[in-house]
């Protein structure tokens, strides 16, 4: 999923675009995902600033990257 979210998770030199606003506005929880807040932690993390990159937020089961995902799971 980190891939999806943010590509340069995983590949730090990555062109692959972000699909972040797949997830929707709520999380698996219910709760507003704050996109500012993550990209802030995000540019914290790459300059250096913190030792982890944030989490990326639980999908809700209506979101389209679930759909995304079932879709990509089913190509197997």
């Amino acid at each position: 999923m980190m891939h999806f979210f943010n590509p340069r998770l995983v590949q730090p030199h990555s062109i692959m675009p972000r699909f972040d606003y797949l997830w929707g506005d709520k999380d698996a929880s219910g709760q507003k995902i704050d996109f500012d807040k993550w990209r802030a932690e995000y540019d914290e993390y790459r300059e250096g600033k913190r030792v982890s990159a944030p989490e990326v937020p639980a999908y809700a089961s209506d979101s389209e990257i679930r759909s995304l995902v079932d879709f990509m799971l089913s190509l197997k």
